[in-house]
């Protein structure tokens, strides 16, 4: 074997030993989650998304190689004769060079420039193949059939193509950069370069080296500055996002110019070549770099100031113009439709029984309050935990019904400490256990939710809420892995003083059966205990990334998620449902709604079974672009919508996170009149609220209700709007949720020339109301505190009817109680024990709108003098707070209202 082919086996087993050391558990976890892949069914997405990484580093990574390497071997065969640059033998330097030339120095000089290029072309490699989902959405990309109004390219160039070119300039820019001044190394070591009193000098041949690889990076300087020409549809600097007058007739022509010269520059590099110097380059750069100064920051501050600020409206009106346009295409709100609400605040009783099913399903739990109470009653035992509370609808009783649904979840981190073994938090404790859910509209006499699932095993009266397979091993608390089919017995749930077991029937899990597997997972999971259990035997299988969101963005990371998932009950068995974003930066003239990202579509919906941890995949919006390329990409990965099971699709609903960002965007692009955008005469908010005592934007809140013009009820969402730095109301909007209606939008816009109370506005009357704050004030003492719920804004026929539920809470316990209901409606609020009592107390049993809640009148008091008034208010309000004391409401409601009377009775003797 020869001595080269001997070094260059040395060198490789040298790059395998340095991969292999540094990527150990890179390396393990590709492994593993093959594995994974395989078994949940989604290889070919694991392989695909694998193949593109490898061939994008790959590719990047041997181009660069064969570049750099190839110019340290001419940087190396181009080196000046010796000893022309050391002088004399007498010379230290020469002694020096004499070894580097000598032949056996040179052949493991050349082992160390392949070393060096290979090492250099890895790290280019492994930069790029980052930029995988670049390059698949390059290569798949869909056009959008809109085009830009500067350029006139499809948006489909800017969001896909223009990523990918800018890619390949910046890691060409850095590769360019790395070989320069490699071989400018190479050069000075090889007597190339040297420096006499403080100058450089270079050999004829170095600097024609140099000189050509100094013209392809202005070449490549010239293709960024084309690139940026294209960056100005996304410009922030001006009125609107997007290019403005400025940005067109000022930054345009001067990245123009700045491309064209640095192509010039490169030119006059190579042409440097026949010139003593470095005189051209240098005065190349100096010319773009003044250009940029000059033309890139000067001219066009010049044109702002000058041109267009005296006459900023007239001069930036066509740009507003399409900054209305296309940022209301990119986040859908061209579809939105908008009709008048006339709010004439004509209901009656007659209007309430007609609109039954609405009231019926007006909302008067909040989910946090309702969250700590859940936890209080029904947590079972420590280890269970309510992650979340989501709202959702059932048909119950041949009855469309709002409920708040809530999975039980096993949170092994709640385990008492000489519990939180790694057999219990491992192969013990593996699931939780059904879920509970209420009516949003019902409670209890003691204030509690009035529960339709319950307990453990759960217990319901509605058929169509039973659940045959209640296990959850798959949901938002489990982020650790668990191993099934062990020694060890599984527990399922508790029974009184004993514990109930099972044994996992799914089909999820990877399975160990041997040494190797249990070995890579074992330094995946960094647990020796994994590999030295006796519990696990050969058909023992391992289950991880169990949180459904992360599971549902292992499988397709380029999508991006809801993060509030929710738990649906379908023929017996547990599913989680989350809604999958395409969101992307580029789309001209779009607003970002994060700084960033301009664009965004809830194309799919994702179906995660809680007990098998099946992960499906539905396609609602085909007409994405976005969503189409990722389908061209991956053909196995996406299902049509039709495909959801019926049950499924019954419960989907509009995503409160996309909600948000149309609704916030609205409030400034609803404005179609460009100057009335430009001085922002019509600028909507998101109204204020007051949550647990504290000023809050009202959240978006799902609604049972049956719109204007419409037959029947629909689930939908819903938000309320104002005029910036006003309180009143002055549209609302509503977003469908039925499949056949998915994704529609509606905004009601209210006359203007109406004053239409907003939450804020509504709150203040509230604290107004005497009778009311007075309560809320006793309430308010040591040992309890009023929680103020989420005020709902809810329309019926024409007219407005704003609800607002009270909890109180003892500071002891974290156990809200829903306890009072105050609704308001025209100039009337009033504060009753539930709904059908202050809907009464408003518009009466007989139809005619009834007084609002008053004290008692002074003349049926008796006492006479004011210390006897004293003394009865001293009374009745010890009285009241030994019912309260006892939870016995409604004797503690009656002393609080003959309390009321006999203030009022003392007030008028001392006005006397």
């Amino acid at each position: 074997m020869g001595r080269r082919r001997i070094n260059l086996i040395i060198l490789f087993v040298f790059i395998a030993f340095f991969i292999l050391i540094n990527f150990s558990r890179s390396l393990v976890t590709l492994l593993t989650d093959w594995w994974w892949f395989k078994q949940v069914g989604y290889s070919a997405v694991f392989l695909g998304i694998l193949k593109l990484k490898i061939l994008t580093g790959a590719i990047s990574g041997f181009i660069f190689f064969i570049f750099l390497y190839s110019n340290l071997l001419i940087a190396k065969k181009l080196a000046p004769p010796f000893p022309y640059w050391y002088g004399s033998q007498e010379s230290p330097l020469y002694n020096i060079l004499r070894f580097i030339k000598s032949p056996a120095f040179m052949r493991f000089f050349n082992l160390v420039l392949l070393t060096v290029a290979l090492i250099a072309a890895l790290g280019i490699g492994v930069s790029t193949s980052t930029y995988w989902d670049v390059v698949l959405k390059y290569i798949n990309q869909t056009a959008f059939g809109v085009k830009d109004p500067v350029f006139g390219l499809d948006i489909s160039f800017h969001m896909f193509s223009i990523p990918f070119f800018r890619g390949l300039a910046r890691i060409g820019l850095q590769a360019l950069i790395i070989a320069i001044i490699l071989t400018g190394l190479l050069h000075w070591i090889n007597g190339g370069i040297t420096f006499r009193n403080g100058t450089a000098s270079f050999s004829p041949r170095t600097k024609a080296h140099l000189s050509v690889l100094l013209g392809l990076l202005f070449v490549l300087i010239g293709i960024s500055y084309k690139l940026s020409t294209y960056n100005l549809l996304q410009s922030g600097t001006g009125v609107i996002y997007g290019a403005g007058y400025t940005d067109i007739h000022a930054k345009l022509p001067a990245l123009n110019i700045l491309f064209y010269s640095s192509l010039i520059a490169g030119v006059l590099s190579l042409v440097n070549i026949y010139f003593r110097g470095w005189k051209l380059p240098a005065g190349s750069l100096a010319f773009i770099i003044a250009m940029s100064i000059l033309a890139g920051s000067i001219y066009p501050a010049i044109v702002q100031q000058y041109v267009v600020s005296p006459n900023e409206i007239e001069k930036e009106t066509p740009y507003i113009k399409q900054a209305i346009k296309f940022t209301n295409l990119a986040y859908g709100l061209d579809k939105i439709k908008e009709k008048p609400f006339s709010a004439e605040q004509a209901l009656d009783k007659t209007a309430i029984r007609n609109n039954k099913q609405t009231i019926d399903n007006i909302r008067l739990w909040d989910w946090k309050p309702l969250e700590k109470t859940f936890k209080q009653i029904q947590s079972i035992r420590l280890y269970y935990d309510f992650m979340d509370v989501d709202v959702d609808r059932y048909l119950i009783d041949g009855d469309y019904r709002q409920v708040a649904v809530s999975a039980r979840e096993l949170n092994t981190n709640d385990l008492p400490d000489n519990a939180k073994t790694w057999v219990n938090q491992h192969l013990v404790y593996t699931h939780g256990y059904g879920v509970i859910a209420n009516k949003v509209n019902e409670f209890t006499d003691d204030g509690l939710p009035n529960l339709i699932i319950k307990d453990i095993p759960p217990k319901t009266s509605i058929p169509n809420l039973k659940i045959k397979r209640p296990e959850i091993y798959f949901g938002e608390a489990t982020d650790n892995y668990i191993i099934v089919h062990t020694k060890t017995r599984e527990f399922d749930y508790p029974m009184g003083n004993e514990n109930k077991y099972t044994k996992y029937e799914g089909k999820d899990g990877v399975k160990l059966g041997s040494f190797f597997k249990e070995a890579a997972f074992a330094f995946r999971f960094s647990s020796l205990k994994l590999l030295l259990s006796s519990a696990i035997t050969d058909n023992s299988r391992i289950i991880f990334n169990r949180n459904v969101v992360d599971r549902a963005n292992t499988i397709a990371p380029f999508l991006s998620y809801e993060n509030d998932p929710y738990i649906v009950i379908d023929e017996g068995k547990l599913y989680w449902i989350i809604d999958g974003f395409t969101s992307e930066k580029g789309y001209p003239y779009s607003e970002p709604f994060d700084g960033e990202n301009n664009y965004i579509r809830n194309s799919v919906k994702v179906v995660v079974d809680a007990y098998n941890g099946d992960v499906n995949y539905y396609v609602f919006d085909k007409k994405d672009p976005v969503i189409q390329t990722y389908r061209k990409a991956f053909p196995g990965l996406f299902k049509d919508s039709s495909e959801m099971p019926a049950g499924l699709a019954k419960h989907i609903r509009y995503p409160e996170s996309l909600f948000v960002i149309q609704s916030n965007m609205y409030t400034t692009f609803h404005m179609k009149d460009p100057q009335v955008f430009y001085n922002k005469e019509d600028l909507w908010n998101i109204p204020k609220e007051i949550v647990e005592g504290k000023e809050a934007d009202v959240e978006p809140y799902y609604m049972v209700i049956k719109l204007p013009g419409e037959e029947k009820e629909k689930f939908m969402m819903m938000t309320p709007f104002t005029p910036v730095k006003k309180s009143n109301m002055i549209a609302w909007m509503a977003a469908k949720c039925e499949p056949e209606e998915y994704g529609q939008i509606l905004v009601y816009r209210f006359p203007k020339q109406k004053l239409i109370y907003g939450p804020m506005q509504i709150e203040a009357r509230i604290d107004q109301t005497p009778n009311i704050s007075q309560e809320l004030t006793l309430w308010n003492q040591r040992g309890s505190r009023v929680i103020r719920g989420n005020l709902f804004v809810i329309p019926i026929e024409d007219s407005l009817l704003y609800v607002e539920p009270l909890y109180l809470q003892s500071e002891q316990t974290e156990l809200p109680e829903l306890k009072r209901v105050i609704v308001a409606y025209g100039s009337k609020i009033v504060m009753e024990n539930n709904l059908e009592s202050a809907l009464e107390e408003i518009f009466g049993k007989s139809g005619a709108p009834a007084k609002p809640y008053a004290p008692k009148p002074t003349s049926e008091l008796t006492p006479s003098s004011i210390k006897e008034l004293i003394e009865k208010a001293s009374s009745q309000f010890e009285a009241a707070q030994n019912n309260l004391r006892e939870g016995n409401w409604a004797g503690y409601g009656e002393e609080m209202n003959n309390l009321q009377d006999t203030l009022a009775r003392l007030k008028e003797q001392v006005s006397k």
